[in-house]
């Protein structure tokens, strides 16, 4: 029994209130909240936020990425009796991820009338742990064993600092954001069939793992959106589509194009040249 486990997680998305039974008001963290330097001295532990520390940002055995609508961890472990248990844990279902963190907030009334406690301000994340379900149905925790491939963490941005801005997203005010499945319409011979069907399976996934990473949710929820009850995926109101992440702000669609329609042949031509 040799090597390292690497133990990666998600937790902290909670742009919409949580659901943790333990709280006597829901919480929220607002997109861009938690501050790069929140987790220069967080520990990882075993068996909840009083378990055993096992890995420390400190040491660098944990590594931490505050992210625009969440916080990422990443553990690497040495495999042993322990390790091994928590691992096969991971696998069985104990996939929940947790972080106790302190920062500024206050209370605040959402458009629905549910008030909740709001933090603008993470300043500091005292521990991150593993437990059967996160106060988000997205927080979620994944193992990689030893002889498996190493996670690529190259793209999550340098030590405990990732603030790379993604663009701007937005929804219209009048619309429906309408998130679904690729939709394909073939006609041909049965391989015809089966290379569309690959291809659209291979698109599908991409659209996966894009709205995971652009919403900081899980591929879990992503799917279940994606899906919707019927199968022909989700609609969303602009202000769900907001709460969700997966538009940054929302906008009067008929202000904006009455607003382009008038300006000149000219200026738009202009526009479009400062563009390329």
């Amino acid at each position: 029994m040799s090597g390292r486990i690497t133990i990666y997680a998600t937790a902290l998305n909670s742009l919409v209130p949580t659901n943790d039974p333990n709280r006597a008001r829901q919480v929220m963290i607002c997109q861009n909240a938690i501050d790069p330097s929140a987790g220069d001295d967080t520990e990882f532990r075993i068996g909840g936020h009083d378990g055993v520390c096992v890995a420390r940002s400190s040491d660098g055995t944990l590594r931490l990425w505050p992210q625009a609508t969440g916080l990422r961890f990443a553990a690497e472990l040495p495999l042993n009796e322990t390790t091994r248990k928590l691992g096969k844990m991971i696998e069985a279902g104990y996939n929940g991820s947790s972080a106790g963190f302190s920062g500024k907030a206050r209370v605040e009334t959402l458009d629905g009338g549910q008030r909740v406690m709001l933090y603008r301000s993470v300043h500091h994340v005292r521990d991150v742990c593993l437990c059967s379900g996160g106060a988000n149905p997205w927080s979620h925790a994944t193992v990689v064993w030893p002889w498996e491939p190493k996670p690529d963490f190259s793209n999550w941005g340098q030590h405990h600092v990732v603030r790379t801005p993604d663009p701007e997203v937005a929804a219209a005010a009048e619309r429906v954001f309408h998130l679904h499945y690729a939709l394909v319409a073939v006609q041909g011979h049965q391989a015809d069939i089966r290379n569309a069907l690959r291809q659209l399976e291979t698109l599908d996934s991409q659209l996966e793992r894009l709205y995971a990473d652009r919403a900081g949710l899980s591929l879990v929820v992503v799917r279940k959106h994606l899906a919707g009850p019927d199968g022909d995926g989700t609609g969303l109101s602009p202000e769900d589509a907001k709460r969700f992440g997966y538009v940054d702000r929302i906008i009067n669609a008929r202000k904006s194009r009455r607003s382009y329609q008038r300006t000149t042949r000219a200026e738009r031509n202009e526009r479009l040249c400062r563009h390329h």
